[in-house]
């Protein structure tokens, strides 16, 4: 069962996996900040395993800045008060819209491969840090098609179920 509230309104639950999808709204449309997973190269979020101590989103926020190599730093949990969470007894994702437009959300995707580079040159990377390949932005319309698998993009397994349920038990599934 995929179950959908504000972040706020969810209480203590024994989730094992928490991630954040940032997006931002442009001419009516959402988009959506994902990741390439280095392995993989399957679209993915950037999240992870909830460590002993966090709470769902301490772990989105630790994982979410990792993942995305500092590029999203800006969000604390108290951020998260009219967000919107999907979950399952195990996983939660939870949606943060953010206040850009495309130019800097180009620039965000372009810093993070400039931060990339310089990771990758040194003699014994930190694994956690190069996990994935890039980060990009796609709109709803192109994220609900990679969900139906109407793309020849492929979606990390880890959380294409919950989003795909998701949108379709949910429309309308955040604001735009």
């Amino acid at each position: 069962m995929i179950y959908k509230s504000r972040t706020n309104e969810i209480i203590s639950h024994n989730f094992k996996r928490s991630s954040i999808i940032p997006y931002f709204i442009s001419n009516n449309e959402n988009y959506y900040f994902l990741a390439i997973d280095s392995e993989s190269k399957n679209l993915t979020d950037m999240g992870g395993k909830i460590e002993n101590g966090e709470n769902f989103l301490e772990s989105a926020i630790r994982e979410l800045e990792e993942e995305s190599l500092n590029i999203f730093t800006q969000f604390s949990p108290s951020d998260f008060k009219k967000s919107i969470s999907i979950y399952d007894e195990n996983n939660i994702i939870t949606f943060k819209k953010i206040k850009i437009d495309f130019e800097e959300a180009d620039d965000m995707c372009k810093n993070f491969k400039k931060k990339l580079k310089k990771i990758k040159k040194l003699d014994d990377p930190p694994e956690h840090l190069i996990e994935n390949d890039s980060i990009l932005y796609i709109s709803e319309n192109e994220l609900k098609n990679v969900c139906k698998g109407k793309t020849s993009v492929k979606m990390h397994e880890k959380f294409l179920e919950l989003l795909t349920c998701g949108f379709k038990g949910f429309p309308g599934l955040v604001e735009k």
